[in-house]
């Protein structure tokens, strides 16, 4: 608002009225020739005029007064606007130097946090790479194992096949060594027993030439008594003898036979040594070969154990080695 001097206003208003009156006047003067009647309205228009004039000044004095009051009112809240502007203007520089300093630490702040940030990434990625590598050596091992457990088993499987089968041959060899042996047993038996039939059939050719001589003797007696009894001591004779060969040869068959028959118990019973040594055999080969697998069964499970406490110990050492937290005063990576 602009800042009016009322002295000035005051004398630019009555200036206005004295020319307006002045104005006015002239007018008359000129009108004087007119007709009494023009006079008349002339005077009360100036009459008129100045009372209104006169109101007008009353008015404007009364607007003096309110525009000095207004002015001073004015003036006043003026006054509390630039107490009220410069407080602003102060909180303003107040409040933008606050924003600077706190935008400045949250720059701060958002750089350390995009650090920590970047450095969780870092170590969070890290970790599950190292948690990875651990779990993969640990089924890594344990496949291992497994492979290596059943590795053994087949070893041990194709290998009591392999006993079996030696096993088998050496049952197969004593079978044959039984058969073999008895046959020939039974053979040589055999053999010996025609030998003795041939013997037997010899001295029973003997004792019939014997027979033969003696009945001819007996034959040749005149005497038929002493014939009779020649006759019936060459039938007595020949009955005897004949069974004494016949006893003696059944003798020495049956003789052949238990002793055929005690070579082939002998020989049955080395056959069932050479199974039963066989078997035995089969036996330990199998328990050592049993042994064997639960050796490298245990020494799986110890390699296992090994390899998942060295995963544990890999694991404690890269995360031991991995980088601290950055604070807020280090530099950005």
């Amino acid at each position: 608002m602009p800042n009016t001097d009322p002295k000035d206003e005051i004398q630019k208003f009555d200036e206005k009225n004295r020319a307006r009156r002045e104005e006015l006047a002239g007018a008359q003067a000129e009108h004087k020739l007119d007709a009494a009647e023009e006079a008349e309205k002339s005077d009360k228009w100036a009459k008129k005029q100045i009372a209104e004039e006169e109101k007008k000044d009353a008015k404007s004095k009364k607007r003096q007064k309110g525009f000095k009051n207004r002015q001073k009112k004015e003036r006043e809240e003026y006054e509390e606007f630039r107490k009220k502007k410069d407080a602003d203007e102060k909180k303003l520089v107040e409040t933008k130097a606050k924003r600077a300093k706190d935008r400045k630490a949250q720059l701060e702040y958002l750089k350390e946090m995009s650090n920590r940030n970047r450095w969780q990434s870092q170590i969070e990625k890290r970790e599950t790479e190292i948690e990875v590598t651990k779990k993969k050596t640990k089924l890594n091992a344990e496949r291992d194992a497994k492979r290596e457990k059943l590795d053994a088993d087949s070893d041990e499987r194709r290998a009591k096949k392999n006993v079996e089968k030696d096993t088998r041959k050496e049952r197969g060899k004593a079978d044959i060594f039984e058969k073999e042996r008895t046959e020939q047993i039974r053979k040589e038996t055999l053999y010996a027993q025609q030998k003795l039939k041939v013997k037997e059939r010899t001295e029973e050719d003997k004792l019939d030439g014997k027979i033969q001589r003696e009945t001819a003797i007996a034959e040749s007696y005149a005497n038929p008594v002493q014939k009779r009894a020649a006759l019936q001591k060459v039938s007595t004779m020949e009955k005897r003898e004949r069974k004494k060969v016949r006893m003696k040869y059944i003798k020495l068959e049956q003789d052949a036979e238990v002793t055929a028959n005690k070579d082939i118990q002998i020989i049955k019973k080395e056959a069932v040594k050479m199974r039963s040594a066989a078997s035995m055999d089969e036996r330990k080969s199998k328990l050592q070969l049993e042994e064997t697998t639960r050796q490298k069964k245990r020494k799986a499970d110890k390699d296992v154990t090994q390899k998942k406490n060295d995963a544990d110990d890999a694991e404690k050492q890269m995360l031991g080695d991995l980088p601290v937290m950055p604070t807020g005063s280090g530099e950005e990576d």
